[in-house]
């Protein structure tokens, strides 16, 4: 992918992304996670638009290197993996197609995948959200 390719490339496109966003409405960041940026509630909208701002307006390397990671084998025994893990995945992510999730799950001895109809790479946290952080409590 381009963050192995050409990091700087990468790099790049993220400060002028983050220019951007920095001056334009909440909706500029949320239509890149969410098929309807209008139905995603206001305080919601600006919470994504800090984040996102806070992930690439100043330092972009921690999230190119992620990218880059990402495509790469981590060594990981999966069949090891004896704590529970618990996926949730849209069926509209366009982001991180669903499929994805599916073989991880199948990989992972302890996973329990729940598929969220209909949402998209937001709606699948914002819907999830409140039920991963009270398990995690």
């Amino acid at each position: 992918g381009l963050a192995a390719a050409t990091p700087s490339v990468l790099g790049a496109l993220l400060r002028g992304q983050a220019w951007v966003a920095s001056r334009a409405d909440p909706s500029f960041v949320v239509a890149q996670y969410a098929e309807d940026a209008d139905a995603v509630p206001e305080d919601a909208a600006t919470v994504v638009k800090e984040d996102f701002l806070a992930a690439f307006e100043r330092h972009r390397n921690g999230a190119v290197t992620e990218f880059r990671d990402a495509g790469n084998d981590w060594g990981i025994d999966l069949d090891a993996v004896d704590a529970p893990v618990r996926l949730w995945h849209g069926t509209d992510d366009a982001n991180v197609p669903v499929a994805g999730a599916e073989r991880l799950a199948e990989a992972l001895p302890t996973a329990e995948l729940r598929v969220l109809d209909g949402a998209d790479h937001l709606g699948t946290l914002l819907r999830a959200a409140p039920e991963a952080l009270s398990r995690s409590r």
